[in-house]
């Protein structure tokens, strides 16, 4: 009894049952964006590597939800910003996160990166001031106002202080301290001059509070007379409202009177260091 062989099927059949196992008609959507035809559900890829035939593995774009980084992130590098405490200078430490700031390579509080009655709480975050603390209001009101004269010299305000109020606002405390030096010409100071208390500042010169290129009382010609003998000294206050030393005249053995040396004598208190004889010292 003969037995019967079947022939062979064709090698081309075999390969195209295998690659009809495997062929999806629906829609595949990938990370490079081609769709093919049907009606499956595309499927997000999370940074997945891919590997293709011959070329290089690359990474889906797609992000991932997680925690966020409590103090933000560098807005230029996208790193994660340091907290409070953390080293501030080492490979991807960028940033300080909110209101810190790097201070001999460590994140520190910054206070001047909170509002006037808030407080930066160490890890980043401006913390509300309790009612009544001490606190610097944006807007002085004794900036650029005198606080008076005494002594010939002018000063402005110190800077307002305030407290903190009950709606988180700076509320300026009323204008007291004496602040900077504005004018001094102690020897030259007019009698009646414009720095008073709560004037402007930029209201006045110089000129309107100091005596200018002219002699006064306490600076003009000075008689001097002492065991040494007798001098006129001649002063006066110059551009700037200073007393200044023009020259002196040395009496000899005379004594001065206001302006003026003794040329001759009627007595010995004319005289310096001699007596007076028949009209002259001597």
């Amino acid at each position: 009894m003969g037995i019967e062989v079947q022939p062979a099927a064709p090698a081309f059949a075999v390969l195209l049952a295998l690659s009809a196992c495997f062929v999806d008609p629906g829609t595949v959507t990938g990370a490079s964006g081609m769709t093919g035809t049907g009606s499956t559900t595309a499927v997000e890829v999370t940074s997945t590597a891919v590997t293709t035939s011959g070329g290089p593995a690359f990474t889906s774009s797609a992000s991932s939800s997680g925690a966020s980084d409590p103090v933000g992130t560098d807005a230029t590098t996208g790193a994660a910003c340091v907290a409070g405490g953390g080293d501030c200078t080492g490979p991807g430490a960028s940033c300080c996160g909110g209101c810190l700031a790097c201070v001999n390579g460590t994140c520190a509080a910054d206070p001047s990166a909170c509002g006037p009655c808030q407080a930066c709480d160490g890890q980043g975050g401006c913390a509300p001031e309790r009612e009544g603390a001490t606190c610097s209001p944006a807007v002085d009101p004794c900036s650029g106002r005198a606080w008076g004269a005494v002594n010939g010299e002018c000063f402005a305000f110190a800077a307002a202080q305030g407290s903190c109020g009950p709606q988180g606002d700076c509320v300026p405390q009323q204008c007291e301290a004496q602040g900077a030096l504005v004018f001094s010409c102690p020897q030259c100071v007019l009698d009646k001059h414009a720095c008073q208390a709560g004037a402007d500042l930029g209201g006045f010169t110089v000129a309107e509070f100091c005596h200018l290129n002219e002699e006064t009382a306490d600076c003009g010609v000075e008689c001097v007379n002492n065991g040494l003998g007798a001098q006129v000294k001649h002063k006066s206050c110059n551009s700037k409202g200073k007393c200044t030393a023009l020259g002196t005249t040395d009496c000899g053995l005379y004594a001065c009177n206001g302006d003026q040396c003794y040329t001759s004598c009627m007595s010995a208190a004319e005289c310096v260091l001699s007596k007076c004889i028949a009209g002259k010292c001597g």
